[in-house]
């Protein structure tokens, strides 16, 4: 997609834009942090971060991408110290951009990420509307959505786990 929904003016209809995150401290994951709205049961999404940098590297990014997206509510994966994250999230914008606009909620989650990306896959397809030229801005992102595949062998599923939680 290219352009915000009109109203029957032709203008730009105002959105609730949230974001869901994933964190990643060590090991083979990423970090996931997706800024998206719904309009008519249909996913937009606005922009995000998709990276294996470290986490005082990745704070900042989402900061940025929090406060830049006009985010009003994020839910942050607090397992596997996503908890302290959401701290440093808040903490952050509060003290770069001097806001609280965005409402930071920690999530556990504890059901099986298989299962959940699977379960979620069809609506994904069918429901979810990437930015203009996504292939090129999240080239990683886009190769980890379209190649990811149903049998394993993945070597990331930390963008379609994030996508599974819009679904949710």
């Amino acid at each position: 997609w290219e352009s915000k929904p009109k109203n029957e003016d032709g203008e730009e209809i105002q959105v609730d834009v949230r974001n869901y995150t994933d964190t990643a401290d060590t090991g083979m994951d990423n970090l996931c942090s997706i800024n998206f709205f719904i309009h008519n049961e249909e996913a937009y999404i606005t922009d995000l971060v998709y990276t294996d940098e470290a986490m005082e590297i990745t704070e900042p990014l989402v900061v940025d991408l929090l406060y830049n997206g006009d985010v009003n509510q994020a839910t942050i994966e607090s397992n596997n110290g996503g908890r302290g994250f959401a701290r440093n999230i808040e903490r952050g914008l509060m003290e770069k951009y001097r806001t609280n606009r965005t409402t930071i909620t920690p999530l556990v989650q504890s059901k099986n990420k298989e299962a959940r990306i699977l379960a979620s896959s069809a609506w994904v397809a069918e429901h979810v509307y990437m930015p203009y030229n996504w292939k090129n801005k999240y080239p990683e992102f886009y190769k980890e959505v379209m190649g990811y595949q149903r049998k394993g062998k993945n070597k990331h599923d930390d963008g379609v786990d994030v996508l599974a939680s819009i679904y949710e």
